[in-house]
C-alpha cells in the first residue's frame, strides 16, 4: 500500500470513528459489512480492510471471523488479550472457555428474565419469526440467532457479566460458526431459543438459566460431532 492508500486508508479510519460516535452506537453492536462500509465511505475494499486493521489495532472495532465487524469497549478487550495469553501459554483450553461461556451467558440469561421490558420481549419475538423464517438459509439464520443472544446480554444488568461474555466470544466462535452451516442443528437451536423466550417473556428465571445451559450445551456436543467427521 503507497502512502496516498495509507493516508486514505487513516482517514477513513477517522471517518469510521466519527460515524460509531455520532450514531452513538454501543460496543457489542455489529458496524454493517465490509462491503456496504466501502460504498458508504467511498473507498475501495483494500482501504478499508486497511482501515479497520489500525481500528482494530486501537481496539476501537473487533473483527471476528465468520461473524462481522463489532464496536469493541476496551475492557472487553484488555480481558480478551488476558484471555487469550491465559491459553497461549496452557494454562486454559477452548473447551474450558466454552464452559466458562455456559455458565456465563446461562446466568445472563437468569438476569435477564428479572430484568426485560416489554420492548425487549418484542425484539427476541422478532427474532425467533425471523429465525423460523430462516431455517434453510444459514447466513440469515447466523444473523438471527446472534442478534437473539446479543438482546439476552443487553437484559443482563451486570457489567462485569457482559463485559467477560464479550471478551471470550471471539474465542469460542469456532462452535457457532461450525454448527450454524447444518440444518440438524439449526432446527434444535430455534427450539431452544423458543423455550428460552417463553421463559424470559414469563419472567421465570430458573427456566431461562437452565434453557439456555441446555441450548448452549447441545451446540457444543454437535460442535464436537462435526469436527470429529469433518476433521475442522
Amino acid at each position: 500500500m503507497d502512502d496516498r492508500q495509507r493516508t486514505l486508508a487513516q482517514k477513513t479510519a477517522e471517518d469510521i470513528i466519527r460515524f460509531i460516535a455520532e450514531n452513538k452506537i454501543p460496543p457489542g453492536d455489529r458496524l454493517p459489512t465490509e462491503k456496504l462500509m466501502a460504498v458508504q465511505f467511498n473507498v475501495s475494499r483494500s482501504v478499508l480492510r486497511e482501515a479497520l486493521s489500525i481500528l482494530s489495532a486501537m481496539r476501537v472495532i473487533r473483527l471476528i471471523q465468520g461473524s462481522g465487524i463489532y464496536v469493541e469497549s476496551p475492557e472487553s478487550a484488555v480481558l480478551l488479550e488476558a484471555y487469550q495469553a491465559y491459553m497461549d501459554l496452557g494454562y486454559a483450553n477452548t473447551n474450558e472457555m466454552y464452559e466458562f461461556r455456559i455458565h456465563l451467558e446461562a446466568e445472563m440469561a437468569a438476569m435477564a428474565a428479572r430484568h426485560i421490558d416489554d420492548s425487549g420481549i418484542e425484539r427476541l419475538e422478532r427474532c425467533l419469526a425471523l429465525s423460523k423464517q430462516a431455517l434453510y438459509d444459514s447466513d440469515r439464520f447466523s444473523e438471527a440467532d446472534e442478534q437473539f443472544h446479543r438482546i439476552v446480554e443487553e437484559y443482563c444488568p451486570n457489567r462485569l457479566y457482559r463485559m467477560n461474555y464479550r471478551s471470550i466470544l471471539e474465542i469460542v466462535q469456532q462452535y457457532r460458526s461450525l454448527t450454524i452451516q447444518y440444518l440438524d442443528i439449526r432446527k434444535p437451536a430455534f427450539e431452544h431459543h423458543r423455550l428460552i423466550y417463553d421463559a424470559i417473556r414469563n419472567h421465570n428465571s430458573s427456566m431461562a438459566r437452565i434453557y439456555m445451559e441446555e441450548h448452549l450445551r447441545e451446540v457444543k456436543r454437535a460442535a464436537d460431532f462435526y469436527k470429529l467427521f469433518t476433521n475442522v
